[in-house]
């Protein structure tokens, strides 16, 4: 998205998601942003230590096809909108909108194997692996 502008197809996959394209319409299905040349390109386990942080950077598709999660050796992730815990939801769960659903479970189950024990998003309250690990066995 950096170097071309402009984001893939964002779709809807909850009942959240139909009612914000519904009110914001065109906003969410067409994303774009004014192109630059990225300082550094992140590529899958980028490590962080260089930067004085013990953790790496994971590839972790879903909600973008560019999406990355941080994760700390203290087995802490920052995973941004891989999941949503909206407070009106009054649950975590998987994202509203999402390029590719399946990319989203994918890099869930990419994250309980590096060993994450508790994960930060970036809509909702923190949440530990066995909620994931719940979901995940739920979409089975």
């Amino acid at each position: 998205m950096l170097k071309t502008g402009k984001s893939g197809e964002i779709k809807t996959h909850t009942k959240w998601g139909k009612f914000l394209e519904k009110s914001m319409g065109k906003i969410m299905r067409e994303v774009s942003v004014i192109p630059i040349k990225p300082d550094i390109t992140i590529t899958d386990n980028y490590s962080l230590e260089e930067h004085g942080i013990k953790g790496i950077i994971l590839h972790t598709p879903g909600h973008t096809n560019g999406s990355i999660s941080v994760v700390l050796n203290s087995k802490i992730a920052f995973i941004g909108d891989l999941t949503h815990g909206f407070p009106l939801r009054g649950k975590t769960d998987f994202p509203f909108v999402a390029e590719n659903l399946e990319d989203v479970y994918q890099s869930w189950r990419k994250l309980l194997d590096e060993g994450v024990e508790l994960f930060y998003q970036s809509h909702g309250r923190e949440f530990k692996r066995e909620l994931l690990l719940k979901r995940l066995k739920k979409r089975n």
